[in-house]
């Protein structure tokens, strides 16, 4: 079900202790609150008030664990773990999150948190080579895969999903979106992260289409920072999110249609039938067998080159070769309109040019 919260991360560098946090948190019009600990001795000296306690039985509550080892290794990890799971008892939480890192041991998590419903949030990484960054990122996506049939849930990071070559973020979200509990929403952007996404003009029509189709929990993980004016920046993301996320009806079928046809219709005018030939050699060397990235795009350019105007006969049967590649891949991936709708718009916000021109402002209200 969609519903909107907020992590009291958003107050991380405000100087206020975990209870006032809490406290700002719950003040707005919020289903629920996600309770994070930024440090072991945070979490650690926290004892949650009687007035506290009382007062989020209104509201649906998850702990997210401070980034440590979580490992046998660990000479403190006993009480950390009885802390974290008094708290949970205590407040009712429906969650407990965990960064993760290279010192996150799953297995060992799992046989301490018996009957405890268990996160894991997607990490950000960043690396100084391509090469080195697509070893990185399949490394990264097993391993996630590996925790994630183990019994695990997913946070899905908006932020931390950004860090990510942006190719791949339709990949990921076919991969785990049944895995999705709930999602951390902020931006990534303007050389600082986890900020608010209503200040951006351009992308975050972009990010609210990749969650459009989740009926979770979406917490609000904005950093405040006091040395910014106040502009009741929670309260702004808040009224943003009812209106273009909460209160927005699921796009039906024939709007996704409607609106992948308009674009493509758009992109077309922009393509002669060399070019369009060219496009569709050099995407045909790039296949990924079963890869959803390639599919999409596949689908994208054959739905394209018959709109080229000027096409020969000769150009038909290429297409036709094309296509019979492509129906290969379809045999083992289920591709839909919206995942098309969706890899035309990252392909959008990574290469604007003359080829791939931006949706127009109908086009984003639709989805």
């Amino acid at each position: 079900m969609k519903e909107l919260w907020i992590s009291t991360n958003s107050y991380n560098l405000m100087k206020d202790n975990i209870e006032d946090r809490i406290i700002k948190a719950i003040r707005h019009d919020i289903k629920g609150v996600e309770i994070a600990f930024p440090s072991m001795s945070e979490l650690m000296n926290y004892n949650p008030s009687n007035e506290i306690i009382e007062k989020l039985k209104k509201f649906k509550v998850s702990i997210e664990a401070p980034e440590i080892e979580y490992s046998e290794k660990n000479k403190e990890i006993t009480q950390i773990i009885d802390k974290l799971k008094k708290l949970y008892e205590q407040l009712g939480a429906k969650y407990i999150s965990f960064n993760l890192t290279e010192h996150f041991d799953s297995d060992f998590v799992l046989n301490n948190f018996n009957n405890f419903n268990l996160c894991v949030k997607n990490q950000s990484f960043k690396s100084d080579s391509i090469d080195d960054f697509d070893n990185q990122n399949k490394k990264y996506l097993n391993n996630l895969k590996l925790i994630i049939e183990k019994g695990f849930n997913l946070c899905f990071d908006i932020c931390n999903i950004m860090s990510f070559d942006i190719e791949h973020i339709s990949d990921f979200i076919y991969e785990f979106k049944n895995n999705i509990v709930k999602i951390h929403w902020s931006y990534l952007g303007n050389n600082i992260d986890h900020n608010a996404i209503s200040i951006f003009k351009e992308e975050f029509n972009i990010l609210l289409n990749i969650i459009n189709s989740f009926e979770t929990p979406l917490s609000i993980e904005i950093i405040l920072r006091p040395n910014l004016p106040k502009r009741f920046i929670i309260q702004k993301e808040l009224n943003f999110l009812k209106k273009n996320w909460l209160n927005k009806d699921k796009k039906t079928d024939i709007e996704s249609n409607i609106c992948f046809d308009l674009w493509t219709d758009k992109i077309s005018n922009n393509y002669t039938p060399q070019r369009i030939n060219t496009h569709l050699i050099k995407h045909f060397n790039e296949k990924e067998f079963g890869s959803l990235n390639w599919l999409a795009s596949a689908e994208n350019l054959i739905n394209i080159y018959y709109k080229v105007k000027g096409l020969t006969e000769k150009d038909l049967e290429f297409v036709d070769e094309y296509k019979l590649i492509a129906s290969e891949f379809k045999k083992i991936t289920n591709i839909s309109v919206k995942d098309k709708l969706v890899r035309l718009l990252v392909h959008y916000m990574k290469h604007t040019n003359e080829s791939t021109p931006p949706p127009t402002q109908d086009l984003i209200n639709l989805n």
